[in-house]
């Protein structure tokens, strides 16, 4: 039995996760010869893709921006399968706010991390519907996660970075109420939010336990596309 830890990308699993938890209840990975072990990393001891250039997992689930970064910097890291094959990101807004589109964030006030992704993703929107980037105003939401509800109680105007694969999760805010842009529909390049990834060298070494991984999370993930009751 070949064992395998794929760290995960987040503090808990969560709904991205649950192709890999499919697979290991259902034996999945076992009937491939794999033991497969889910990690949940210490974001104090770095991310995902730290955890793997230092040998601590094998399989690294990750933001694909943060791989691109690293490979461009030279680490030897992979990419070898989609988890999203979409952007998840939305702009978040409510009725209310009368915002339709990128061009309608001129003048308002937008929350977001303000790192140099954030504000660069921003402004791309906003400029590729013909707008003026620089009348946004920002408000720094650092790592919190903005809901419905937060807009509602007027702490910003829209706010971008919210997924729409579970915001209708959070908040008490009518789904009515609630606008969701997707980033890959009004402007932003098509891209998939996450991938995996592993050392250069395990393509060579462990090309076929990673091979049969892929195939039995496959499995996993398609069983929980067709039957919503055993993902839930």
């Amino acid at each position: 039995m070949t064992p395998l830890r794929i760290g995960l990308e987040y503090f808990t699993p969560w709904t991205n996760d649950v192709g890999y938890q499919i697979a290991i209840a259902n034996d999945l990975y076992l009937q491939q010869g794999l033991e497969v072990r889910q990690v949940l990393v210490d974001p104090l001891a770095g991310d995902t893709l730290e955890h793997l250039v230092r040998g601590d997992v094998d399989i690294a689930v990750c933001p694909t921006n943060r791989l691109l970064k690293r490979v461009e910097a030279g680490q030897a890291l992979r990419g070898i399968a989609t988890i999203n094959h979409r952007a998840m990101e939305t702009i978040l807004t409510t009725t209310s706010t009368g915002i339709q589109r990128p061009l309608d964030l001129q003048g308002r006030r937008v929350a977001f991390n303000p790192t140099p992704r954030g504000i660069a993703l921003v402004r791309h929107l906003i400029t590729s519907d013909g707008g003026d980037p620089d009348s946004m105003i920002i408000v720094d939401s650092g790592s919190r996660e903005i809901n419905a509800d937060d807009i509602v109680a007027g702490f910003a105007d829209a706010f971008f970075g919210a997924y729409w694969a579970w915001d209708a999760l959070f908040g008490t805010t009518p789904s009515a109420q609630r606008v969701a842009l997707p980033v890959d529909e009004i402007g932003m390049l098509a891209y998939p939010s996450y991938v995996l990834a592993v050392r250069a060298d395990s393509l060579s070494t462990d090309r076929e336990s990673l091979t049969k991984f892929l195939h039995a999370s496959e499995q996993g993930f398609r069983l929980a596309a067709s039957d919503h009751a055993l993902a839930v």
